[in-house]
């Protein structure tokens, strides 16, 4: 009897556009230390746009996170930003770590 070939949810054909909800948790999957190789390959997403959605949102995020108070994932994000990031002490701009 030939084997089935097991498919996964995540073989879905993936959507033309993410929603900024979707962006947002896959970011945050990474800034946890989720393999970038990894959730590329799960949600069909080259690898270097996953790169640039993680670098807006750790541009541009974390003034967001000033602008929501009350929010429940202020603090989740918030650690999650200052564990994956460096402040320059020249300029005082977070920048992202890089792991080699």
């Amino acid at each position: 009897m030939p084997r089935q070939k097991e498919t996964s949810p995540v073989e879905a054909p993936r959507p033309e556009r993410w929603s900024v909800q979707q962006k947002t948790e896959f970011v945050l999957r990474l800034l946890r230390g989720e393999d970038l190789g990894e959730l590329s390959r799960e949600i069909q997403m080259p690898a270097h746009e996953l790169e640039e959605w993680r670098r807006v949102f750790l541009e541009s995020g974390s003034q967001g996170l000033k602008r929501r108070s009350g929010d429940p994932l202020e603090k989740e994000l918030t650690e999650a930003l200052e564990a994956r990031t460096r402040v320059s002490p020249r300029t005082g701009k977070r920048y992202p770590l890089t792991v080699v």
